[in-house]
């Protein structure tokens, strides 16, 4: 019998009063003991012995295979939330052609809603996964459908205006809708979307560059904010060791914004406020270093 499994049986006779304390006391100090003194089970087939690296070389395939099986669990998953996605908008389309009326927000923002705040399900193992999976997509992707018809077809934002000040009014709403998205994987340990939610964040970057002015200050922002999302999911107790994959991808992301700000420093050169300020900010911390420095030579 295993011995987790004794000594739970031993604890319910201790609790009915079969047992006493003391005596469970010491039975279980002396499994716990055998179980860390037994030695490594060898096993023989065929009249050879199988070594420990034979056994560790065991272990590591049955976790790549384990992990492939997640995989394509989530996979599936994806698949099955792109119909449902896909359903949603020809039924929108179809009430609109029928009646004129447009459902895309109200049917998309309810469908982000019920992945947002469905009751976790009781599921465990290959359910789990699935059910994970497909909230994390149907969140992401039906938020964002309903944030993007509001600016593009309700509001009907023309490409060469901006939509309030530094078009954040169009990148704003969309850099919210990517950090959720994020944020709302890692919790579903979603490793599918951990590969694909920094698509999202195309969205308001675009924005961004579109604005008439101020580009350099929009792009900025969204740079803060994913910064801060990468920093939280690594400092984040509880992050699994898929989400490596979720921060190389926005790490990429960051990468592609950070190049693109290169041609918007002018934004920032011919600032009469803001470069002065920075020079200033600048000049304070290299007396402060220089300060630092010179107290550590003495």
């Amino acid at each position: 019998m295993d011995i987790d499994a004794f000594l739970s049986r031993l604890d319910s006779h201790r609790r009915a009063g079969r047992v006493d304390d003391a005596t469970f006391s010491r039975v279980a100090e002396h499994e716990r003991s055998e179980k860390n003194d037994a030695p490594t089970s060898i096993v023989i087939e065929n009249g050879s012995a199988v070594s420990g690296a034979d056994l560790e070389s065991t272990g590591e395939g049955s976790q790549l295979a384990a992990n492939s099986k997640r995989f394509s669990l989530g996979v599936a998953a994806a698949i099955g939330s792109t119909l449902i996605l896909v359903g949603i908008g020809l039924l929108a389309s179809l009430v609109d052609d029928a009646t004129d009326l447009d459902l895309v927000i109200p049917l998309f923002g309810l469908l982000a809603g019920l992945a947002y705040f469905a009751p976790n399900l009781k599921v465990e193992g290959r359910a789990e996964v699935f059910v994970g999976e497909a909230r994390s997509v149907l969140f992401g992707v039906a938020s964002m459908v309903a944030v993007m018809w509001y600016i593009t077809v309700i509001v009907d934002k023309p490409w060469d205006e901006d939509f309030g000040p530094l078009n954040m009014f169009a990148w704003g709403p969309t850099l919210a809708v990517a950090f959720a998205a994020v944020g709302f994987a890692r919790k579903m340990n979603a490793w599918v979307s951990y590969c694909l939610t920094w698509i999202l964040w195309f969205y308001p970057f675009v924005f961004a560059l579109e604005a008439g002015s101020g580009e350099f200050y929009g792009i900025a922002v969204i740079m803060a904010v994913l910064s801060y999302a990468m920093v939280s999911e690594y400092l984040d107790e509880k992050r699994t060791a898929g989400s490596g994959v979720q921060a190389a991808f926005l790490g990429m992301m960051w990468g592609i914004m950070a190049w693109f700000t290169l041609e918007e420093f002018d934004d920032l050169i011919n600032n009469d406020v803001v470069l002065p300020l920075a020079y200033i900010l600048g000049w304070m911390a290299v007396v402060e270093a220089a300060g630092r420095y010179t107290t550590l030579l003495t």
